[in-house]
């Protein structure tokens, strides 16, 4: 398919003369000739003010060199820029720095085929240096130095250039290029050149060209802009009259000879993407429009090309079997007119693709178009062309520097828009369906064709050979057709709208010189009069929210809702009939959904702006969903996907993509599956009203050439009568994550020999004021480039180019990010990367050698700032973003100077270093295939599967084991329900898990630890199903809490297995068990180990993440890999009985090996979304590894839980046992911290079996808690490892161990006094005792130490342990929570008695103790 670098659009030229007389030019335009023959073009003009745009354009290219010279023409474009006879070395370039160029945006230059074009655009209100940049076209005419050094230098610059391009004939795009060129000296003569000749060619071979074709006759220097004439041709005439002619025949114009017969390629290349058929004719080219016949020629040929674009336009709604189709008629190279019938074709749809294809090509050429189709078009470019005439479109100096372009180049004359206006008020009335139907039939049906067939390896399965698509292709051309035909009901108007009063409150914004209006329906006006505009009007408005305040199930939806409804008209307009009505009206408005916010973008010239304001409330209340357009549009999406064969670069990107910001559904690949299942016609519609109902908090910011009162009645009518409302624009798509470490990605799987190496830089501290952040970005983005282009281009000669782009924002969390990329030889990016750092700490600690490049940079910047204020664009972002950013300073564009004047290179260095030297960092490199072991993954980005009855517990979906309907499925972030057959579909998020939420009365077989059966989403099938069992549903239950076993090597495996498991072995010890965090010790090798032990046990099995279950070593969002690997999921839910449980995963990490209690925004959507799903009546149970009292955003939770009644929460960490307490509204939250089955971490004095007692902190034994479970209601008690389940507590009498006297913690305590230390007592607990059998007395709560601790912390302070055989148990002063006591009545202080202790409170808490004690 031909593309508009081959065939640009002819300009719009030309003045009202008689047919044959040249067209006389624009007479703004001067145009001179020296006598060495140099033409030069000068055109003052103010758009914008302030700058001129120059060009040095040189009738030579490629086409001109030797055999022995191929490449070199555009080898000695690039020396320009490396010495001049008055700008040695790199002068040219750092001089215009120095004022505020920018290289490649201000001074560049192309070579091409036949021409070679230098290209300044800078600054003219200093005659020094309009004069100055006169001398340097000048020397870039005849004063090019050509060193042998710099010769040198460069050669590995164009290499590198060749290498970025490719570098090959063979590729895509150049297969249709050569088929042009059709075996001419072009094909001959492609610019980039040989490679043996660029490595070896000598400085004196390059000047033979220099001084060969660069000569005046073949020169043109042109000047547009804000400059003076004479002044500008007096420079001319002093900078290039002396400049010698040289004497010799002018050059001819090497021909492209026609196509002398018939001929099909197929071109088949497995790395080929996509699939195309060009049908090409070769015929003379058009006559240049140089005459009134000339413009009547080309006003019809131009409305043909028009014509042909709207009628495939149309048909692509009709659902065609091919991508999409084009016809044009246009010049080529200045030596021959293209025909290009080109279609993009469908794989598996190629044949009937074709067939279709040139059947309504073919419908074109015998039938023409319709009266109404010519008469729309007629409308719309006599419209534009008014508008032009009128002084309503100022033109940019660029645009009038192409048109001078086609002048010297092509010989298009240049006229005013007055003229042309004429020529076409003349000719356009003789233009009808009768000619436009000769000239189709005298330009398309005259010549023999050349049919090339581009595509993949899937072509061959169509299309057998050359003979079998030459048989298809004429089959196609003689089938029977019918004309054209539709039919186009057409409303009167857009609305009967009546004016109205919505306008409520009214402001300056003197600094800005706008107006700051508020509506009664919640939206704000800003407007702003904008003399720039001429005649006319912008219109944009946005609001926070977007699609990132969608979650998945509507989410994808949003993808293409907008799009949909877009293309389906509005109100009682169809989209057809819209746009007919619109034909020539310069009134258009589009509304605009992205991830952070939604609004529109529309523009009117003043005669049409009612029509603007017609428009948006039409489509904001009125929108329509053309069924027909959504299932062809699905279907096309779908059937895209199907066929798109990713390319590395894309694999590559996408991924880099996820490593740099996490995954989730907002980055999903769209996938046939996705669409199919999430993508849903009947949320379109409501979706637009959400984004586009209630028009509050919109923000609509208007820009135009007009007084407010001229549109004030426009925007209370119509702004005003938009739906007033609350609108929900909250944020619930995750927060983006990155990677909290330094990272690689180095894939080697490109099909190209070269390497692409991007270095990325992420900071999400925030620091400073956002606007000052953007300068400041803005000056280092262009010192990286200068002086990495300096230092890997320009020394080291290895790239052609260095990227560089630092970018930070607000929303939806703070983040920066800073790119480096280049492209190199393969063997090469070492020793590029590490120049880069060099260069960047050479940056970080001696900026002084960079002081040159700020105050270049300063120039620019103060030098772009003053060119876009002249630009409506730039007040609207600007305006938009304060507003949107919350950054309303309206004194910040008049202060905008200063602060860049007042920059320094400390305040760069600064900056740098926090965004980019204190930064993570990742490199990423795409290598060629082979190069190394691929070690990328590339994931599914949606899980599709079903939830079955597994009635034979075999693991698969027999025949007749029917799907379970309405089970939720999770993804731990997002819940979703199957549906009648079982089925659901979920996005894949990495890190994660996808489980279903179990019924009371269903189970996984799988797997004794119910939750290693759930499914981590890693480098596995898309396809994830789930087996269920019917078990009985247990009203009555009870749950094992377990928490830290804490194991670090076999050997503490040992001592567990002798102490705990034979409890939890017992049948009757209860009927779950749920381990509560820290399985392992950061020893992940022993999950495996720990697995089947849990396998073994008779009970059904959960367990819960602990900080030390974690991959420490990676990114946050991987930390639980290896862990969910093992054990299936980190975050779940499941019921039993009338109990449905939570378990979460609160350890949030926070740098190396570093964390804290923190719930991430997933698990908080989870919990969310999983309350809806809570069965009426049920005790929730929540699971985490952390305290809730040590989480900080369990705040969050609870505004969740509110109203949700009693709860309960389960966690351990703190080996100790905890009770805490949260309330929130309507929500109380009962806290158990088990403590731990390792107790002190397996330390301590070793018991009679060679056990570490291990003593925890508070005076509790190694112990889990029981819990007893009754419908809703439930008990608990502590249960102490190795010791009878009535040992719920220590009781110690003081005065009687002679021990006591000699603890340090104990001296203060009194004799005679009962410490009853009771496990998992708590504040509200109330503990109570009896002495001999007596009356019962109620226990006092103290802040004592616990005796058994003290006894421990005096054995350490004594030195006994550690030992050769027992570890020390390093236990704190620390007083105890769990401690009452009971001074001994007098008539007990002798002999023996017994104490009887009862411990109980209203949160199901029970503990009974006895014991004798006898006194002396």
């Amino acid at each position: 398919m031909l593309n508009k670098t081959l065939f640009p659009l002819l300009l719009l030229l030309v003045p009202l003369m008689a047919p044959a007389q040249h067209l006389s030019r624009d007479p703004k335009l001067r145009v001179g000739q020296l006598e060495n023959g140099l033409t030069y073009y000068i055109y003052p003009n103010q758009t914008p003010k302030g700058e001129a745009v120059y060009r040095l354009f040189v009738k030579a290219g490629s086409v001109n060199e030797r055999d022995d010279q191929q490449g070199l023409a555009h080898f000695l474009e690039h020396l320009a820029f490396n010495g001049t006879k008055h700008f040695p070395g790199d002068g040219i370039v750092r001089f215009l720095e120095s004022k505020g160029a920018k290289f490649g945006k201000d001074l560049n230059a192309h070579t091409s085929f036949n021409e070679t074009i230098y290209k300044l655009q800078l600054p003219c209100s200093d005659p020094l240096l309009v004069d100055s940049t006169m001398t340097i076209l000048a020397d870039w005419a005849y004063g090019l130095l050509i060193t042998p050094d710099e010769v040198e230098k460069e050669r590995g610059v164009i290499l590198s250039e060749w290498l970025s391009r490719g570098g090959t004939q063979t590729d895509n795009s150049m297969k249709l290029v050569m088929e042009l060129l059709n075996g001419s000296l072009y094909s001959r003569r492609i610019t980039i050149g040989d490679t043996a000749i660029i490595r070896h060619a000598s400085p004196q071979t390059i000047r033979d060209y220099y001084e060969q074709w660069y000569r005046p006759q073949l020169m043109a220097v042109a000047v547009v802009g804000d400059v003076n004439a004479d002044f500008i041709e007096k420079k001319i005439r002093e900078k290039f009259g002396s400049i010698k002619a040289i004497k010799s025949t002018s050059p001819t114009i090497p021909p492209i000879p026609e196509y002398t017969s018939t001929a099909v390629t197929l071109a088949i290349d497995p790395k080929v993407k996509t699939t195309e058929l060009d049908m090409l004719m070769l015929l003379p080219q058009p006559n240049a429009v140089a005459t009134a016949d000339d413009y009547h020629q080309y006003l019809t040929r131009s409305l043909m090309n028009s014509l042909m674009k709207l009628r495939f336009n149309a048909l692509s709604f009709d659902d065609p079997a091919y991508a999409k189709g084009s016809i044009q008629y246009s010049r080529f190279l200045g030596t021959t007119g293209v025909t290009d019938a080109s279609v993009e074709l469908t794989k598996g749809k190629i044949r009937q693709g074709i067939c279709e294809f040139i059947q309504a090509q073919q419908q074109i050429y015998r039938y023409g178009f319709t009266q109404s189709e010519i008469a729309r078009a007629k409308k719309s470019v006599l419209h534009n062309m008014q508008n032009k005439a009128s002084g309503r479109q100022p033109v940019r100096s660029a645009s009038l520097m192409d048109e001078i372009y086609a002048d010297f180049y092509d010989g298009n004359r240049l006229i005013s828009r007055q003229d042309e206006l004429k020529l076409m008020e003349q000719f356009l009335p003789q233009i009808d369906s009768v000619s436009i139907l000769r000239l189709i039939q005298q330009t398309f049906e005259t010549r023999p064709q050349h049919y090339l067939l581009r595509g993949g390896d899937e072509v061959r399965q169509e299309i057998a050979n050359e003979t079998d698509l030459l048989q298809l292709i004429e089959t196609s051309m003689h089938q029977p057709l019918d004309r054209y035909w539709k039919n186009i009901n057409v409303p009167d108007a857009l609305t009967s709208l009546q004016p109205s009063e919505h306008i409520i409150s009214e402001r300056p914004i003197p600094e800005i010189n706008a107006t700051d209006l508020r509506l009664d329906n919640g939206a704000r006006v800003i407007f702003r009069r904008a003399e720039t505009e001429h005649d006319r009007v912008t219109l944009s408005a946005f609001r926070k929210g977007g699609q990132y305040g969608l979650d998945s199930t509507l989410y994808y939806t949003s993808l293409v809702a907008p799009s949909i409804i877009s293309l389906s008209g509005a109100g009682d307009f169809s989209r057809e009939a819209l746009s007919y009505y619109l034909a020539g009206n310069t009134a258009s408005v589009r509304l605009l959904v992205d991830k952070l916010r939604t609004g529109l973008a529309g523009s009117a010239h003043l005669p049409d702006l009612e029509t603007m304001f017609q428009l948006l409330w039409l489509r904001w209340t009125q929108p329509r969903l053309d069924t027909a357009v959504c299932r062809m549009t699905l279907d096309k999406l779908k059937e895209n996907y199907r066929n798109k064969q990713e390319t590395p670069q894309e694999r590559f990107s996408r991924d880099l993509g996820w490593l740099m910001g996490g995954r989730n559904y907002t980055n999903a690949v769209l996938t046939d599956t996705l669409i199919e299942r999430m993508v849903r016609q009947e949320d379109m519609l409501p979706l637009h009203h959400r984004f586009f109902g209630p028009a509050t908090d919109y923000t609509f910011v208007i820009l135009g050439d007009c007084d407010l009162e001229d549109i004030r009645s426009y925007i209370s009518t119509y702004i005003g009568a938009l739906p007033t409302g609350q609108a929900d624009t909250t944020w619930v798509a995750p927060a983006r994550q990155i990677p909290h470490r330094d990272l690689e990605l180095v894939s080697p799987t490109s099909d190209q020999q070269k390497a692409t190496v991007s270095l990325v830089f992420q900071q999400d501290e925030p620091r400073g004021d956002l606007q000052v952040q953007e300068i400041h970005a803005a000056a280092l983005k262009s010192i990286l480039r200068s002086m990495l282009l300096k230092r890997l281009r320009e020394e080291m000669g290895k790239v052609y180019s260095v990227s560089a782009s630092v970018a930070s924002g607000r929303y939806p969390s703070y983040l920066s990010r800073t790119t480096i990329a280049f492209v190199c030889q393969p063997e090469d990016v070492d020793v590029l990367i590490f120049a880069t750092n060099e260069e960047l700490q050479r940056l970080y600690n001696h900026s002084a050698d960079y002081a040159d490049y700020l105050e270049d940079v300063k120039q620019n910047l103060i030098k772009e700032n003053a060119l876009q204020k002249q630009q409506t664009a730039y007040w609207t972002s600007w305006i938009r973003n304060a507003v949107y950013n919350q950054q309303e300073d309206w004194t910040w564009l008049d202060r905008y100077d200063d602060i860049v004047r007042q920059m320094t290179m400390d305040d760069i260095v600064a900056y740098a270093r926090h965004i980019m030297h204190n930064a993570y960092k990742i490199k990423a490199v795409l290598l060629p295939q082979h190069s190394l072991s691929s070690s990328i993954f590339h994931l599914p980005s949606s899980i599709t599967g079903t939830v079955f009855n597994d009635r034979n517990q075999n693991g698969v979906q027999d025949r007749d084991e029917r799907g379970l309907k309405g089970i939720p499925v999770s993804n731990g972030d997002t819940i979703v329900v199957t549906d009648r057959n079982g089925r659901y579909t979920l996005p894949w998020v990495e890190g994660n898990s996808v489980f279903p939420i179990l019924p009371a009365d269903y189970t996984l077989p799988t797997s004794r630890v119910v939750n290693a059966g759930f499914r981590f989403m890693q480098d596995v099938a898309e396809e994830m199903s789930f087996g269920l069992v019917r078990k009985p549903v247990n009203h009555r239950f009870s749950l094992n809490a377990i928490g830290d076993v804490q194991v670090s090597n076999h050997q503490e495996l040992d001592y567990a297995t002798r102490t705990l498991w034979p409890e939890l072995l017992k049948p009757a010890s209860a009927t779950i068990n749920l381990f509560v965090g820290d399985l392992v010790n950061n020893n992940l090798t022993l999950y495996p180990t720990i697995l089947q032990l849990m396998e073994q046990l008779p009970q059904q099995t959960w367990t819960v993440l602990g900080n030390h279950d974690r991959d420490v070593d990676t990114v946050r969002w991987r930390q639980a890999r290896s862990y969910n690997k093992t054990f299936g999921a980190d975050t779940y839910a499941f019921n039993e009985g009338h109990v449905h449980f939570i378990v979460l995963n609160n350890v949030y990490g926070d740098g190396a090996r570093g964390y804290k209690g923190h719930l991430s925004g997933r698990q908080l959507r989870f919990v969310q979304q999983d309350l809806a799903y809570v069965p009426k009546g049920s005790l929730i149970v929540l699971s985490m590894h952390i305290p809730l009292a040590h989480t900080d955003n369990r705040q969050e939770l609870l505004d969740l839980l509110e109203g949700r009644g009693d709860i309960l929460a389960v966690t351990g960490h703190l080996h100790q046992v905890n009770r805490f307490f949260h309330n929130g509204d309507g929500v109380r939250v009962h806290e158990l911290g088990v403590g731990a089955s390792c107790g002190f971490w397996w330390v301590g004095e070793k018991d009679s079996d060679g056990v570490p007692t291990a003593l925890q902190q508070e005076g509790t034994p190694r112990n889990y808690f029981v819990l007893d479970f009754d419908d809703n209601r439930y008990t608990l008690r502590c249960k102490a490892i190795g010791r009878d389940a009535a040992h719920q507590m220590t009781i110690h009498v003081t005065g009687i161990d002679t021990l006591d006297t000699h603890l340090r913690d104990m001296k203060d305590v009194p004799d005679h006094l009962a410490m009853i230390t009771v496990y998992g007592g708590c504040d509200s607990t109330v503990v109570r005792c009896r002495i001999d059998g007596g009356a019962w007395q109620l226990c006092r709560k103290e802040m004592l130490i616990d005796p058994n601790v003290a006894r421990t912390r005096e054995m350490n302070l004594q030195k006994i342990y550690p030992t050769r055989y027992n570890r020390i148990n390093p236990m704190r002063r620390r007083e105890s929570h769990q401690l009452w006591t009971f001074a001994l009545p007098e008539d007990v202080r002798k002999g023996a008695h017994w104490i009887e202790v009862e411990a109980e409170d209203r949160w199901g808490f029970h503990a009974t103790g006895r014991r004798s004690f006898c006194l002396p």
